[in-house]
């Protein structure tokens, strides 16, 4: 997507001033590094997303031992359940991001940061928007004693390239992560299909099904991420006279899972709360369609190729975090609210709408329907 910077200026002066205290902190890696820290916090969709960038590292240096250094996030699943195997890295390093909100929580994970005698830092960080966001990480990398460093370029940079007649070109997370690393001189290897893959799928009543459709219920930040549940009731009947349907989600959800099912014609496959997060890369392969809200199970199915319809909210308006893959990706969302998205913290100390708009309940189950009749 293209949007348009009336003044460049600004950009080139911020950029500069960040690549001056970059060169003045850090030496050039001028040999392969032994130990390699990955910092890249956020949930499961910001993990899903940089997989392909994780996996070209982990290619690019075969030799090094590298460390992810990630946050919780406010999902059930973290990284020790998506990357248990060591395709991808040696160590994970797991914090929460309450306990480095105190003093203590802090000094404990730049202790055990600074132990581990870093070569490399590789700071995905997230879209960096301000500028002494930027600033304070440089600092955090420096003070964990690392010798190099690969930084997001700049606060515009982290969502931009391709500079043209005034004119960035916007990138969705998963196209910003691999320009990213393909800026720092690593290749792009895309992993096998099949690296994500357990035994679920082939053990299971879905390996009997010729096709099926996926509804995922849930959302990881339900406070922004509400669709009502006689939408998914009617989405879910319409839907079942033309394919078998599994709908999936967290333990959270078991309670509404109950609600939507004693609501349908036909019962579907309910695997709600009975899958980890390894399960869904090999039930996503094998399935027509995944439905859901803008979550990272969306990211998992867009992974694997599979067809994606996914309702999302306003403030995703320039598709920072649209699914990425080879599959169809079909994204709902409402047009009239989209640029004017404010969002803002609330007394719960989560991101809300400032005009008090659910823009995802806007979305009818007949746009929905329309989206998906596009694949079944």
């Amino acid at each position: 997507m293209k949007v348009k910077i009336n003044n460049f200026i600004p950009l080139r002066i911020i950029n500069f001033i960040l690549f001056f205290f970059k060169k003045l902190f850090f030496k050039k890696l001028n040999k392969s590094p032994r130990n390699i820290v990955v910092y890249r916090p956020g949930n499961l969709g910001d993990l899903i997303c940089a997989i392909p960038s994780f996996y070209s590292i982990r290619v690019h240096f075969p030799d090094s031992k590298i460390y992810l250094v990630t946050s919780k996030g406010t999902g059930k699943w973290g990284a020790s359940e998506i990357f248990n195997k060591k395709y991808f890295f040696d160590e994970i390093i797991d914090y929460s991001i309450t306990d480095t909100k105190s003093f203590h929580g802090k000094y404990n994970l730049i202790k055990k940061l600074r132990s581990l005698d870093i070569d490399l830092w590789i700071d995905y960080g997230n879209q960096i928007n301000n500028f002494f966001m930027y600033l304070r990480q440089i600092f955090i990398i420096k003070i964990s004693k690392a010798k190099s460093a690969w930084c997001d370029k700049c606060i515009y940079f982290g969502y931009f390239v391709n500079y043209q007649n005034n004119n960035f070109i916007f990138l969705n997370e998963t196209q910003r992560l691999n320009h990213f690393i393909e800026s720092n001189g690593v290749q792009l290897v895309y992993p096998p299909l099949d690296i994500m893959h357990d035994d679920y799928y082939n053990n299971s009543i879905l390996n009997s099904k010729s096709d099926y459709a996926v509804i995922s219920i849930g959302s990881e930040q339900s406070h922004l991420n509400f669709w009502h549940v006689e939408k998914f009731v009617d989405l879910i009947n319409y839907l079942s006279n033309k394919i078998e349907i599994v709908i999936i989600g967290s333990p959270n959800e078991i309670k509404k899972a109950k609600e939507i099912t004693s609501k349908l014609d036909k019962k579907p496959i309910n695997l709600v709360g009975l899958t980890t997060i390894q399960n869904l890369f090999s039930i996503f392969k094998n399935s027509k369609l995944v439905f859901g809200l803008d979550t990272g199970t969306q990211h998992i199915a867009s992974f694997e190729g599979t067809n994606v319809v996914t309702i999302t909210s306003c403030w995703n308006y320039l598709n920072t975090w649209t699914p990425e893959g080879n599959g169809k990706i079909i994204t709902l969302r409402n047009p009239v609210q989209s640029k004017q998205c404010l969002l803002y913290i609330d007394q719960n100390k989560k991101r809300a709408c400032i005009n008090k708009v659910n823009c995802i309940e806007i979305i009818s189950s007949q746009d929905a329907i329309e989206a998906c009749e596009q694949i079944i």
